[in-house]
């Protein structure tokens, strides 16, 4: 596999110097929820910091590729920048963002990051980063079985680095935020929180429902753009089927679809029903707006930046 073969340049050339380098996120949580990777580390013992299969490397690194195949997320104790132009002279596309400290390996879905940690100045407002420690930028994840990193250095290729329990959140299938500010500081969160408790049938811990409820009553959501908030619901129209409709519930629950409109109002049964929905997340958007009058719709257009074919099947529905 071709993303394989990078990992290996990666790994070849933080290596050399001698940065280190971590899988991060979606995929070691990927990783983790695989049947084979949980059933013989995760079914051992209870709260764990660190597991270390080196013997397992090749086929822990085979099952990475394996759950990454969308995207890949690394974090590195050295510098991202300098490892991209590395990987350039190799003969790779990098897209480099020096502000962030980072980088996206173009054809591969692969981002680079370096150690970081994050200072939120107002709600909603992108954060002022800084130089930062494994433990700083874990924390900044949006929920604790994402805030996992997996060593992809050769003196402790597959350790598991759990810092905030999310292990132990995983398998209990709980969704936790990190900090209390969270939500207030990242208001996207709460889309991503409620998106990934769908499509992982995760409960909220106690705290995290409170800081939910709370965030939705101050409604912090009005500090990000309605690109941001339109981009998240492009995230969840792009989940699978039962999946939407579980986030759509949710959503309703916390009266978060009155940001779209107030009026809205859902027949599930008719979204379960309905066999010609694609994996478009227009198609979903269309058959929410199903119940709104022609003044109500218009608002929609107005408040979102839709394209002119979107604007005209949205009127003319």
């Amino acid at each position: 596999m071709f993303i394989q073969l990078l990992i290996n340049d990666i790994l070849i050339i933080t290596q050399k110097l001698e940065m280190k380098a971590y899988a991060i996120g979606g995929s070691v949580r990927d990783l983790m929820l695989d049947s084979l990777y949980f059933k013989h580390n995760l079914g051992l013992t209870g709260k764990v910091t660190y597991i270390n299969f080196p013997e397992k490397s090749k086929i822990i690194l085979q099952e990475l590729v394996k759950v990454s195949d969308k995207d890949l997320d690394l974090m590195l104790k050295g510098d991202a920048i300098l490892l991209g132009k590395k990987l350039e002279i190799k003969g790779y596309k990098i897209r480099f963002n020096h502000k962030f400290k980072t980088i996206n390996i173009l054809d591969f879905s692969v981002d680079v990051t370096t150690m970081r940690s994050e200072i939120y100045q107002k709600s909603g407002a992108l954060p002022l980063v800084a130089k930062g420690t494994m433990e700083t930028d874990l924390k900044r994840r949006d929920l604790t079985i994402n805030a996992m990193a997996m060593s992809l250095n050769k003196e402790s290729f597959g350790e598991i680095i759990d810092l905030y329990s999310g292990v132990s959140d995983l398998r209990n299938r709980v969704a936790r935020v990190l900090y209390d500010q969270s939500f207030s500081d990242d208001p996207t969160r709460i889309f991503r929180v409620i998106r990934f408790s769908a499509r992982f049938s995760l409960v909220f811990s106690n705290k995290t429902e409170q800081l939910l409820k709370a965030a939705v009553m101050n409604k912090v959501y009005n500090n990000i753009s309605k690109d941001r908030i339109l981009n998240e619901f492009k995230k969840i129209f792009s989940e699978e089927k039962k999946v939407i409709i579980k986030i759509l519930h949710l959503l309703n629950e916390f009266s978060l679809l009155d940001i779209i409109h107030h009026n809205i109002k859902i027949n599930y049964q008719k979204f379960k029903e309905n066999k010609i929905l694609s994996c478009n997340w227009f198609v979903w958007f269309l058959l929410l707006m199903e119940n709104l009058g022609k003044d109500d719709v218009e608002k929609v257009v107005g408040k979102f930046n839709f394209s002119r074919k979107e604007i005209k099947l949205l009127l003319n529905r």
